[in-house]
C-alpha cells in the first residue's frame, strides 16, 4: 500500500461510537522530516492532537530566556520564529488559526533561516532538524482511533470538527451574546488557539459587528483552555461544545465553567439556560 493509501485509510478509519474509552498514550514519536513532508494527508503519520502537543512542545522548550537575543529592533527569539515573519517582541507565539496555519509553524521551526543566536542554539539543543526523530513525553490518545467519550469516530472527524470550529461558521449571527454592553453586537468571526509553555492550549472566540462592516468592531473571549492531565482533544472537545452553544444555539449539555470567571453576573450563563428551557436567549442586560 502506498503512503497515501494508507493515509487515507486512517484517517477514514472509522469506528463504532461508543464501546470502551479510547485509550492514552504518555509519549509519542515523530520524525520531523514528516512535518514538512509536501502531503495531502498531513500530519500523517502523527494523528492531529500529537501535532499541536507536538507545537506546545517547542514552545514549552523555547521559552527558556536564554534562547531570547536581543537585536537592534527587539527582542528575536523562538516566539518570533515560530509565529513567521520579522517582527520583534513576542511574548507569546501567534495562535493557531487553521490547520494550514498549524502547518506553516513546523516549516518556520524546522526550515526557516535563522535571526538570531537564540534561535540557532534552541535548534541544537533540542535536535530540530529534518534528520532528527524525537520522543515527546505529552498525554495524546492513540493515533488514528476513535475516542467515543469525546464524540470522535476517527481522525477525519477530527480535522472535520476542527475546521468547523475555528473558521466554519465565519458571519453567522451568534445564539448567545457575549457582551452585556453591547448585546446585540454578537456576529462570528472566528476561534483561534492560543498555545503557551505552561497553559497549553487555550480557545479563544472573536465577535463584533457584523463581518461586511469596513471599520468593525470585535471583541475576543476565552471558551476554554487546558486543564491539568488533559490532552488537546480533552481540551478541544470542550471548545466545540461550548461552541455549537454560543454560536448555534445548541442545548446539549457543555462545560462552561472556564468562562465563568471571567464575567460579572450570569449574562451569559442565564441567556444559555434560557436557551434549554426553549426560550429566546436574553438580548440585553
Amino acid at each position: 500500500m502506498s503512503r497515501t493509501a494508507q493515509a487515507a485509510a486512517l484517517r477514514n478509519n472509522y469506528f463504532a461510537e461508543g464501546g470502551e474509552p479510547a485509550a492514552r498514550r504518555r509519549n509519542f514519536r515523530v520524525s520531523l522530516i514528516d512535518l514538512v513532508r509536501p502531503d495531502s494527508f498531513w500530519p500523517h503519520p502523527i494523528s492531529v492532537e500529537m501535532a499541536f502537543e507536538l507545537l506546545r512542545w517547542m514552545v514549552e522548550k523555547g521559552s527558556d530566556p536564554s534562547y531570547a537575543t536581543q537585536l537592534k529592533w527587539g527582542k528575536c527569539g523562538v516566539e518570533e520564529m515560530l509565529s513567521g515573519g520579522s517582527v520583534r517582541g513576542f511574548t507569546q507565539i501567534k495562535p493557531i488559526q487553521s490547520l494550514d496555519d498549524l502547518r506553516k509553524r513546523f516549516h518556520y521551526a524546522i526550515l526557516s533561516s535563522p535571526e538570531s543566536d537564540g534561535q540557532v542554539a534552541w535548534r541544537r539543543d533540542h535536535r530540530i532538524d529534518v534528520n532528527s526523530s524525537l520522543t515527546i513525553k505529552a498525554p495524546v490518545y492513540k493515533a488514528f482511533h476513535a475516542v467515543p467519550q469525546l464524540g470522535f469516530t476517527s481522525e477525519a472527524a477530527v480535522i472535520d470538527q476542527l475546521e468547523d470550529v475555528l473558521t466554519g461558521a465565519h458571519g453567522t449571527e451568534m445564539a448567545v451574546s457575549l457582551n452585556p454592553a453591547h448585546p446585540d453586537l454578537r456576529c462570528f468571526d472566528h476561534i483561534d488557539i492560543s498555545v503557551q509553555p505552561r497553559l497549553g492550549f487555550s480557545f479563544f472566540l472573536t465577535y463584533g459587528e457584523p463581518v461586511t462592516e469596513k471599520l468593525r468592531s470585535s471583541w475576543s473571549d476565552l471558551i476554554a483552555h487546558s486543564r491539568p492531565g488533559e490532552t488537546f482533544l480533552d481540551t478541544f472537545a470542550r471548545a466545540r461544545d461550548v461552541f455549537q452553544c454560543l454560536v448555534h444555539g445548541s442545548t446539549q449539555p457543555c462545560d462552561m465553567e472556564d468562562m465563568r470567571p471571567l464575567y460579572k453576573g450570569e449574562f451569559i450563563f442565564d441567556q444559555v439556560e434560557a436557551l434549554r428551557a426553549g426560550a429566546p436567549a436574553i438580548t440585553g442586560p
